[in-house]
């Protein structure tokens, strides 16, 4: 407003069961009022990990199998982590009880999050876009037991931090401004 500028509407971070500190603590204050960014997010199968196809090995086609410009750059030894593999291999029982595939559960988490507006999706298989929107009636199944059993797996709720940028600091300053 200051320079005749208009305000961000939206933001679009990485966000999945393994990477959540931007959408659930660094960016929690622009998704309330004043500012009531909307927040579209993607990479929500953390690279295909959360879809468990990687729980058994390396897939020849598998985009960070090193043999695309994806594997290279992200490197499958360092990116698909034993971490990951067991966390996923201990959240499949929890798909299975809700009658949905891995892939469904991974999404349909992302979607409870109520500050999540849109999710991205790559779909390069028929069966790949309908388990996306499938995804939508799983995350309606998750109940709040259920998000704690997530949860206790997941062990990676980022913590709240209290003025830890300097902008939270002159955060009054700066709306006034606005």
């Amino acid at each position: 407003k200051m320079n005749n500028l208009h305000a961000p509407v939206i933001e679009q971070p990485c966000y999945s069961m393994f990477t959540r500190d931007v959408v659930e603590n660094e960016y929690l204050d622009v998704f309330k009022a004043p500012y009531n960014v909307g927040c579209t997010i993607w990479n929500v199968l953390d690279r295909g990990i959360l879809s468990g196809k990687y729980n058994r090995g390396l897939p020849r086609d598998a985009r960070l199998s090193g043999k695309n410009r994806l594997g290279a750059f992200v490197g499958h030894s360092k990116y698909v982590t034993r971490d990951k593999i067991e966390k996923v291999e201990r959240l499949m029982p929890i798909a299975n009880e809700l009658n949905v595939s891995m892939v469904e559960l991974a999404i349909g988490w992302c979607l409870k999050n109520p500050n999540v507006t849109v999710c991205i999706l790559g779909a390069s298989k028929m069966h790949q876009l309908e388990q996306a929107m499938s995804s939508i009636q799983t995350a309606n199944k998750l109940d709040k037991y259920q998000m704690e059993r997530i949860e206790k797996i997941l062990n990676n709720k980022p913590k709240r931090k209290e003025l830890d940028r300097p902008w939270r600091v002159h955060q009054k300053k700066i709306i006034s401004r606005l």
